[in-house]
């Protein structure tokens, strides 16, 4: 199924109240430029219940890994290491599904963790086999799930 791809969800915020909304602070400024961590330099902080709200989007557009079947659409996000660096999230389609073989090394580590190699017409992604995937959610998904979530946690904006 094809649509718009939401692109960005706001849910119920405040003022930091570390940085006053301001994204730095003064006295840390040889610190990161004085990035507020708490905020990320955004001034606003989720309330407890944009916090839970947020949660509960996030658990309905998430699915287990081991779940995923060729043709499915996921979102995932792609960092490009060039300066300034670029985080964006792109949707693709499963195509392949395998699972990777460990090293002979990293079989005789005990925190060896099954992965899984998952192709899309993008790129080829290496996946946690126990971890969680964000499925692709077009608008009007998205929207029938904020609709759903409304009642039960007021003040969701899209």
């Amino acid at each position: 199924m094809e649509g718009t791809v939401v692109s960005r969800l706001v849910f119920e915020t405040r003022v930091c109240s570390r940085c006053g909304g301001d994204g730095t602070r003064i006295e840390y400024m040889h610190v990161e430029n004085g990035r507020c961590f708490k905020c990320g330099r955004t001034g606003r902080v989720l309330t407890k219940r944009g916090a839970a709200a947020s949660d509960a989007y996030t658990a309905a557009v998430t699915m287990p890994v081991k779940d995923l079947a060729p043709g499915q659409r996921i979102s995932y996000t792609v960092t490009q290491s060039v300066v300034p660096l670029v985080i964006r999230r792109v949707s693709g389609t499963v195509e392949r599904i395998t699972l990777s073989r460990p090293s002979p090394s990293a079989r005789l580590r005990a925190t060896w963790v099954p992965m899984v190699q998952v192709e899309t017409e993008k790129r080829d992604l290496e996946l946690d086999l126990e971890g969680t995937v964000r499925r692709a959610v077009t608008r009007e998904e998205s929207q029938a799930i904020l609709r759903g979530l409304a009642a039960k946690y007021k003040g969701i904006v899209q």
